[in-house]
């Protein structure tokens, strides 16, 4: 039961920082001056042009021992800060809290029931089949996310030689473990309806 009261408080600890980060991330996303750069982590620039891939590879060339050759494949993109990348990037970064919020509210109830010495009533497994659903969602959020950079990106600005890639791709991982969450909770309530049949036959 200890161990159970250390989750819940762990994880109402989690949401509250989240909280408070996306309220300092905010306050400071939007009062940083437009015109300033921003380092976008992902997506990136993919170079496609031969020319401008030998170009690249020219220009770094003193930097490396005479007998290595250097590609240059991927490029970091710095954005300026504009009212559009402002908006977006805040809907990126609410959605995600959002949903991770949410996760571990449902999370958290689930745990309040157990210790309550009620795991197995309907509402209980309506939450561990709620909750194999957000997981198994989770990826496709995320490569959503993902490729919303890119459209905007290719949508607002032209690039030439170079082309917006994401390397985002679907979590296979996470996705199989809200799946095993999800027949869980079929199985706990199947197992609750046999329990119910068994008692009315008694």
């Amino acid at each position: 039961m200890k161990k159970l009261n250390i989750a819940q408080g762990v994880i109402t600890f989690l949401i509250l920082s989240l909280w408070l980060g996306v309220a300092v991330g905010t306050v400071s996303l939007v009062t940083m001056k437009e015109g300033r750069y921003y380092e976008i982590g992902e997506p990136h620039l993919r170079v496609q042009s031969d020319e401008l891939q030998k170009s690249l590879g020219e220009t770094l060339a003193n930097s490396i021992p005479e007998s290595f050759k250097i590609r240059v494949d991927t490029m970091k993109l710095s954005q300026p800060i504009d009212g559009g990348l402002k908006v977006l990037l805040l809907s990126i970064v609410y959605l995600s809290v959002g949903y991770l919020t949410y996760v571990l509210f449902v999370f958290k109830s689930i745990i309040n029931d157990v210790r309550r010495s009620n795991s197995f009533n309907r509402d209980n497994i309506q939450r561990v089949k709620l909750l194999g659903l957000l997981i198994v969602i989770a990826p496709f959020v995320n490569w959503l996310v993902a490729k919303a950079m890119v459209w905007w990106l290719e949508y607002n600005y032209l690039f030439d030689g170079v082309k917006v890639v994401s390397d985002s791709s679907f979590d296979f991982t996470v996705f199989l473990m809200g799946l095993i969450i999800m027949v869980l909770g079929v199985a706990f309530e199947q197992g609750r309806k046999i329990r119910e049949e068994n008692e009315l036959t008694i």
